[in-house]
């Protein structure tokens, strides 16, 4: 994810979860992949999925990583 493509708001993030079975998350410099976290969601995703505890952790995990590597870089 390019910084100029990130929200703040976490749509991007909630987007990922919500369609992928697999999440990459990148460091910034090197362009790297730092983790890959496995989306253990059934299938077919429903809307209301965003308001539950495991989505809503995959969320905390891959926005505390994203964070983190902000940290780093001085983003």
């Amino acid at each position: 994810m390019r910084r100029s493509q990130f929200n703040g708001e976490g749509i991007v993030i909630d987007e990922a979860i919500y369609l992928a079975d697999k999440v990459l998350v990148m460091s910034a410099s090197p362009g790297t992949i730092k983790q890959i976290i496995n989306i253990d969601l059934p299938r077919p995703r429903h809307l209301d999925l965003k308001y539950e505890n495991k989505f809503n952790d995959y969320k905390s995990q891959i926005w505390n990583l994203l964070k983190t590597e902000s940290i780093i870089n001085n983003f």
